[in-house]
């Protein structure tokens, strides 16, 4: 009786039958008296009798179970404890069962806590090296995982077999979101002392880029400081500085030191006048303090002649009514002339006050002003530039004698690289993921100079014009190579003719051209008044010479360009590599709003998340130094280029890599500290590439006059053939003595070969 009892009873537990196994349990004395912890089967998996409670998730006799003396760090045979199966569950959308297992671990951390002397075994590992976090994040217990992690079974960096970390375990869970949001900060703000000690060391200008991109709001900040850096010391009105600021570049400095030296001659370059107080040299309050309280008792515009109705205070006195003051201001402004707004008054030379321009216009046609004199302020400074991608309105400035601007990654002084201090194809970003060539304003491509990607673009757009284009310019070089090596050209229209038989007397099936197979002249002339139908067959030195030099400088030709598709393929497959990647980083990015503000609000104190969206813009940035620079290795025609090139790319390759591998994923695992020291890391290699990489740029003329292979490329061949030919000691036939009327000896009896060729053959 007690064996059926105790057999029910295991069968109950392996089958999750709870209530039979609890009716079993109380009804028999015997079974109050099991071991728990004993193993009673030969089974391989050695589960006790609390495993069994613990993987079925029976709370309540897993509770007894406890009491009664159980265990909960044995292992069975899979080195799973007890806690391990409390975190496995199939059915983690079952809320019930969910809440049922959170339940059952809460239980038994609270027990072994009261056993002084147990080890409670959350950070167990079993044969797989999965911990109960692991096995917790893999089947979606969002509850389980907190409480884990509040008693502390979160370990940076553990790894089961299968490299994966918890937080790789929940991307398959049904909510992994939940369970990400609990570990994707434990694992970024994790502290990193080696890192963080690391990146002490690394000079502050790698921590930081050289140019600063602006949104509008920022623009309008800066002209206003520039404005003030000229009102304040001079005594002008803003209206007056900006009118100078603009003839001079918007710059402060050149605008103090020529008002200083000729204030006459550099408002008369400006085209306005020097306001009369400041005529001497002393400087005086603004104009625009100046205020003439005109009446406007019985006086008349000065525009329109009417009888002034409403009040209008302006510095220079003259009377205009305001309807012809919007009429004028709306006129100018709408028309995109917005500098140096004059008085509208006859022969007024007074600049208009801003602030009586924004009393006067309404609101969008004032904004519409601001938008104008903005875009020119932008224009007419040399250190900033618009963002040219379509509809975005921000601004990059590269400031001039900024020392990092030549992106010296030793930080020597600037005059070491005195040779790089104007980099005209540098890459820039406005902020938002557009990058662009402060040069050309096209896509970013240094090293690559704007020629040489110019050519780079248009190579790509002849070769792979769309998705289809490279299967499509493949196939079709494959046959062009067969038909050059097996076919020959008819004399007359150039058809390919494949000669599919051992006769030589060949009829085109385009023209009906009648010709010899061997020497491509006229069948007419096969035959026995002309000396027989082999007659082409006989060795004629010079002649011979002459078709196998031309077939040599033919071969030869196709065999570099054969050669140069080969790269081709090599180069442009890691060039669309790189820009696949880049468009798969850019979603990244435009979602680091989101990602930095869930980080914010999970981090348990005030912590600075930029770093993500740094690390992200850096990585975009080496994306675009790698495209760019197998477009430039395109071009290095020689093996010793080559090989100079490739041992430069290798270390902003492997940087790039590794920072991908830290930022590039859904899920962050890298602590925030050794993100930083990739990305800075990165920024270093990336400049230290560019300083080199630049130097091997061809010019445009290189460029172009290597797209003809050398003739030295085959100099053996063409001296053997030069050495045999004989130009007087060989007796021709006088009918065929001169080349030009020879038809039997016709020169284009080399395989077909078209001028255009390129090498596209072994593009695929």
């Amino acid at each position: 009786m007690g064996a059926a009892v105790s057999f029910q009873f295991q069968q109950a537990l392996r089958n999750g039958d709870e209530i039979t196994a609890l009716q079993l349990y109380h009804s028999s004395p015997e079974l109050k008296k099991l071991n728990v912890n004993k193993v009673y089967t030969l089974s391989h998996t050695r589960s006790t009798t609390l495993h069994y409670a613990a993987k079925r998730g029976l709370r309540d006799i897993y509770g007894e179970f406890l009491l009664q003396g159980g265990d909960p760090t044995v292992p069975n045979g899979k080195g799973q404890t007890s806690i391990h199966l409390i975190c496995t569950c199939t059915n983690a959308k079952d809320p019930v069962e969910c809440e049922r297992r959170a339940t059952m671990l809460s239980f038994t951390i609270d027990y072994c806590g009261r056993k002084k002397k147990r080890i409670i075994g959350l950070t167990f590992m079993d044969n797989s090296l999965n911990s109960p976090l692991h096995l917790a994040a893999t089947s979606g217990l969002v509850k389980c995982v907190e409480i884990l992690v509040a008693n502390d079974a979160f370990i940076l960096g553990q790894k089961n077999v299968a490299g994966q970390t918890p937080l790789d375990c929940a991307q398959n869970a049904p909510n992994k979101a939940a369970i990400a949001a609990i570990l994707e900060p434990l694992m970024v703000f994790a502290s990193n002392e080696k890192s963080a000690a690391e990146l002490a060391d690394k000079p502050l200008y790698l921590k930081q880029e050289s140019y600063m991109p602006y949104h509008e709001d920022r623009l309008h900040s800066l002209r206003q400081k520039i404005i003030s850096q000229v009102t304040e010391p001079l005594g002008l009105s803003s209206v007056h500085a900006e009118s100078l600021l603009e003839a001079n570049g918007w710059s402060a400095q050149i605008v103090i030191e020529k008002w200083v030296d000729d204030r006459v001659g550099l408002c008369s370059q400006a085209g306005v006048e020097v306001p009369p107080e400041l005529a001497d040299n002393s400087p005086a309050k603004p104009t625009e303090s100046i205020n003439h309280q005109m009446s406007i008792t019985e006086l008349e515009c000065q525009v329109c002649f009417e009888v002034v109705t409403e009040e209008i205070t302006v510095p220079c006195g003259h009377v205009v009514c305001k309807l012809c003051w919007e009429e004028y201001l709306k006129e100018k402004i709408n028309t995109g002339n917005v500098s140096k707004l004059k008085c509208p008054a006859y022969d007024c030379s007074e600049l208009v006050p801003m602030s009586v321009i924004k009393t006067l216009i309404p609101e969008e046609i004032y904004q519409k002003y601001q938008k104008f004199g903005l875009d020119k302020f932008v224009t007419g400074k040399t250190d900033i530039k618009w963002c040219p991608h379509p509809g975005c309105e921000r601004a990059v400035q590269v400031p001039v004698n900024n020392p990092a601007e030549n992106d010296d990654v030793q930080g020597a002084a600037a005059s070491d690289a005195s040779s790089e201090k104007k980099i005209d194809s540098r890459n820039v970003d406005c902020g938002v993921g557009h990058f662009f060539c402060w040069s050309c304003s096209k896509t970013a491509h240094d090293p690559c100079t704007c020629e040489v990607w110019a050519e780079w673009e248009k190579e790509v757009a002849e070769r792979v014009d769309d998705k289809q284009g490279a299967q499509r310019a493949a196939e079709k070089a494959s046959d062009d190579v067969w038909v050059g090596e097996n076919c020959k050209p008819c004399p007359s229209c150039k058809s390919p003719i494949y000669k599919d038989d051992g006769c030589n007397h060949m009829t085109c099936y385009n023209c009906n051209h009648e010709f010899c197979w061997m020497c491509m002249g006229r069948w007419l002339f096969h035959g026995s008044l002309t000396g027989g139908y082999f007659e082409c067959n006989k060795f004629i030195m010079k002649k011979l010479a002459n078709r196998k030099l031309e077939s040599a400088k033919s071969k030869a030709k196709k065999k570099a360009n054969k050669k140069h598709g080969r790269y081709f393929k090599h180069v442009y497959d890691r060039y669309k590599n790189h820009m696949q990647s880049l468009e798969y980083e850019l979603t990244i990015l435009e979602k680091a709003g989101d990602k930095m503000s869930k980080l914010k609000a999970s981090a348990s104190s005030e912590q600075d998340v930029t770093f993500f969206e740094d690390a992200i813009r850096e990585l975009l940035k080496c994306r675009h130094v790698l495209k760019a620079l197998y477009a430039l290795s395109y071009y290095l025609r020689t093996e010793g280029e080559r090989d100079g090139f490739i041992k430069l790319v290798a270390e902003v390759e492997k940087s790039t890599e590794l920072l991908a591998q830290s930022i590039a994923r859904p899920h962050l695992q890298t602590p925030k500290d050794q993100i930083i020291l990739l990305t800075v890391e990165s920024r270093e290699q990336r400049r230290a590439f560019l300083l080199a990489a630049r130097k091997f740029n061809p010019s445009l003329l290189a460029i172009q006059d290597d797209e003809q292979p050398p003739e030295q490329a085959f100099p053996t061949l063409l001296d053997e053939l030069r050495l045999n030919m004989y130009e007087s000691d060989y007796s021709y036939d006088s009918d065929y003595s001169n080349e030009s009327d020879s038809p039997p000896y016709n020169t284009a009896s080399s395989p077909i070969s078209s001028p255009d060729y390129t090498d596209d053959s072994d593009y695929s």
